[in-house]
């Protein structure tokens, strides 16, 4: 998903009237929110995916105590594949916004905010990443849950941390 950034490539809810107008055709009776729709999941792949000024926005599936892992919960959810998000918005997931299990790539440009509605149970917030070789810099995380885990070994600089509830 390459977009640029006068016009970006949106995956959202059918609710979300702010891209691509009213699609449902129901006026104003209905708004987006977290969890309307599940997740995008990319797993075992050899070329590098790029989601670049993308805006990946209301979904994430609910759950409460009990979940299934990250990477079936994450609303971007990237397993064992090279990934780069570059200049983007991962907003308002129930669950986590992104999750990169054993991926490699880099994060950068990237606004991570309002992940983690579901308050409860294990759900840890902006983005997850978890072996692997990964660059997370000059991203913002704000008005998550948590705003970034790392587990294991990578490049992590030039973030900002705004607001979030719990840790960084």
């Amino acid at each position: 998903a390459k977009g640029n950034a006068s016009d970006p490539i949106v995956f959202t809810s059918i609710h979300d009237d702010a891209y691509a107008g009213d699609t449902n055709q129901n006026g104003t009776s209905t708004a987006p929110s977290a969890g309307d729709w599940r997740r995008i999941k990319i797993t075992n792949t050899s070329e590098t995916s790029q989601f670049d000024y993308t805006r990946i926005r209301y979904g994430g599936p609910a759950c409460g105590f009990g979940c299934p892992p990250p990477e079936d919960v994450a609303m971007l959810a990237i397993v064992s594949s090279p990934v780069d998000v570059k200049n983007s918005v991962i907003e308002h997931s129930f669950s986590e916004g992104a999750y990169l299990l054993n991926s490699s790539g880099t994060v950068s440009g990237t606004n991570f905010r309002k992940n983690c509605s579901a308050l409860i149970g294990y759900c840890f917030g902006g983005l997850i990443v978890s072996g692997g070789s990964v660059v997370i810099q000059t991203n913002t995380f704000e008005i998550n849950k948590n705003g970034l885990f790392v587990d294991g070994t990578h490049t992590v600089n030039g973030n900002t941390f705004t607001d979030n509830t719990g840790d960084a």
